[in-house]
């Protein structure tokens, strides 16, 4: 039923950011070497961003980098 149907972003009155999708450039402290490749970004670039947090790879549970640059890191827990 329409009455029951959750309302659409337009509906609401909102704007959704699109981001495109998310690709892992680490996971469990091991480079993807093939994404890395794929989206052309150096690994040096990965590891300012990593210095910047305080982060070492062998901490990273997951680093993925959406469509617009946008990091998303999800540190292991100790």
């Amino acid at each position: 039923k329409a009455s029951n149907q959750q309302p659409t972003v337009e509906q609401l009155g909102i704007s959704a950011n699109e981001c495109g999708i998310s690709h892992i450039l680490i996971s469990r402290g091991s480079w993807n070497k093939h994404n890395l490749e794929l989206l052309k970004i150096k690994r040096s670039k990965i590891e300012g961003y990593l210095k910047s947090k305080k982060v070492s790879t062998s901490d990273v549970f997951l680093l993925l980098v959406d469509d617009t640059g946008k990091y998303d890191l999800i540190v292991k827990e100790k």
